[in-house]
């Protein structure tokens, strides 16, 4: 029963059962082409991000850490 496995033993098995699923299911070419917009629009999101940045990543741990 699936029960009597540890906990690690399932999330293995689960692994495993991902791993098979998408090793037999190859992202389509229209899947590709959609992964790299996503990827590059996540890539200019995140230096849109870091560029309106107000103070250094120094100067916020210094302000959290003081709290």
């Amino acid at each position: 029963e699936e029960h009597d496995r540890s906990f690690f033993e399932f999330a293995m098995a689960q692994a495993i059962e991902h791993e098979q699923f998408f090793l037999h299911s190859p992202p389509t070419p229209t899947d590709v082409v959609a992964f790299d917009t996503i990827a590059a629009d996540s890539i200019a999101r995140q230096k849109n991000i870091e560029a309106s940045d107000e103070i250094s990543f120094d100067q916020f741990l210094a302000n959290y850490f003081a709290q």
